[in-house]
């Protein structure tokens, strides 16, 4: 856990960077043309928002869910976190957007057991994960392009997210943004829950 007794991945990947934007609001909203990109997942997908069990890692209620993770659940809350800031943020000229890395070939796998990477992750890498170097591009992308698209206004759930793979459609997610064809990135539509502005 963390120091603060929360579940150590969801502090780590979702806790601490709505922290740091928090402290940072005031210094955003008096930069012109700033930026709050965060670093989702295709996982999001998979994510759950049982915000209590992501906390303290309390997770016997959604023990039959598949891919059940406190990674993909990290993951959704960065997306809704991106989407919050896009209404809050309404006016003052900082935007918000949220990227996916895609299936990249980096040491975020080394906790795997070696028999698991050795089977399935070093032949998935070698055939189709992108380099360190390709999965950063959909994040270099949001923080310096000097235009980004506007969400759509009436659509309260549009949220700025890219992909580094060409899909056909931006609501067209599997199995483009999983197996490519690589493009460095692409706008695409993620998955939310149904009440995801409610949470």
């Amino acid at each position: 856990t963390t120091k603060e007794g929360f579940e150590i991945m969801f502090g780590t990947n979702y806790l601490g960077h709505f922290y740091l934007v928090k402290l940072l609001l005031d210094t955003l909203k008096a930069t012109p043309g700033s930026r709050v990109v965060s670093l989702s997942s295709l996982m999001h997908e998979f994510g759950c928002l049982d915000w209590k069990g992501s906390l303290q890692n309390k997770y016997s209620s959604l023990k039959d869910r598949v891919f059940s993770s406190r990674y993909n659940d990290s993951k959704l809350a960065l997306v809704l976190l991106t989407l919050e800031l896009r209404h809050r943020l309404k006016g003052t000229g900082v935007r918000a957007v949220a990227v996916s890395p895609g299936a990249v070939a980096s040491d975020i796998w080394r906790s795997f057991p070696s028999w698991y990477k050795r089977l399935v992750l070093d032949p998935a890498s070698a055939l189709a994960f992108l380099s360190n170097e390709q999965g950063c591009i959909p994040s270099v992308f949001a923080a310096t392009q000097a235009e980004l698209p506007l969400e759509n206004e009436e659509d309260e759930t549009d949220v700025l997210y890219f992909h580094p793979y060409w899909s056909p459609s931006p609501r067209l997610l599997m199995p483009f943004e999983v197996m490519g064809p690589y493009h460095g990135f692409t706008r695409a539509r993620p998955r939310l829950p149904a009440n995801a502005r409610a949470v």
